[in-house]
């Protein structure tokens, strides 16, 4: 078990601190977490956007609801983090995080929000 844990609290910092900046409406913060890939397909311009819709609503701590890395031969481990946080819309968001190590940074990959 601690062998798990200590895989997965690097993803699952720089996940934490992603979730965090977008509630702070930090969109220029939380887009440099991104990976290069993830910048390529979204623009600041639309990511800002994204987030300044997103923060407002965002409002509950983040529960970490699951966690998990892989590391297969011949790509770059990855990883995966799943929270429900509660909105002001008075719904439940289930937010996806999915990372990906470069080099050794873990950079988000991309995300997604669904409401619950």
């Amino acid at each position: 078990m601690i062998v798990a844990n200590v895989a997965t609290s690097a993803p699952l910092k720089v996940s934490d601190d992603f979730v965090s900046n977008i509630q702070l409406g930090k969109s220029s913060t939380a887009y440099d977490m991104m990976s290069s890939d993830a910048q390529i397909a979204t623009s600041s311009a639309d990511f800002a956007a994204m987030v300044e819709n997103m923060s407002p609503i965002l409002t509950g701590k983040p529960n970490n609801i699951s966690k998990e890395v892989s590391a297969e031969t011949g790509s770059d481990p990855s990883a995966k983090v799943v929270y429900e946080i509660s909105g002001s819309d008075n719904y439940i968001h289930v937010i996806t995080v999915n990372l990906v190590q470069k080099n050794g940074d873990w950079k988000v990959l991309n995300f997604e929000s669904v409401k619950k």
